[in-house]
């Protein structure tokens, strides 16, 4: 006789597995559309938290489509593909990508604010001083 997981402990599996997949596979649309199929089974969704393998592609920056698309591209092409990517980058090391102007780069600090988290702090600048 087999025991069943507690749904608890069933629903941190299922998390965990379902993290894992968005890392290797991800996109927002595949992120969506498992949300929805957890909801659907009783699952407590709306408590997503990312972390540094989060896929960039399962992060809505923007509800404009155009600078969403935008942002998603030039983060891509850039080498951006997780969180931790962004977490471990400085604002202006963002702000020089091409096509990232200043709409974007307060889009993509605005969701890693609601997220908690920031970039990687400027390092702070080394005063001249005479002797």
């Amino acid at each position: 006789m087999s025991r069943r997981p507690t749904p608890q402990k069933f629903h941190d599996w299922a998390k965990k597995e379902l993290a894992n997949w968005f890392y290797d596979y991800g996109s927002s649309a595949s992120f969506d559309v498992a949300l929805n199929v957890l909801k659907e089974i009783g699952f407590q969704t709306d408590s997503f938290e990312p972390n540094a393998k989060t896929p960039i592609s399962c992060i809505q920056f923007s509800t404009n489509k155009a600078l969403e698309s935008s942002i998603q591209l030039d983060l891509s092409v850039a080498g951006y593909k997780t969180l931790g990517d962004l977490m471990s980058a400085t604002a202006k090391q963002i702000r020089k990508i091409n096509g990232i102007g200043p709409k974007a780069i307060g889009a993509i600090q605005a969701k890693l604010h609601e997220f908690g988290i920031d970039f990687k702090p400027e390092p702070a600048s080394k005063a001249l001083t005479h002797p």
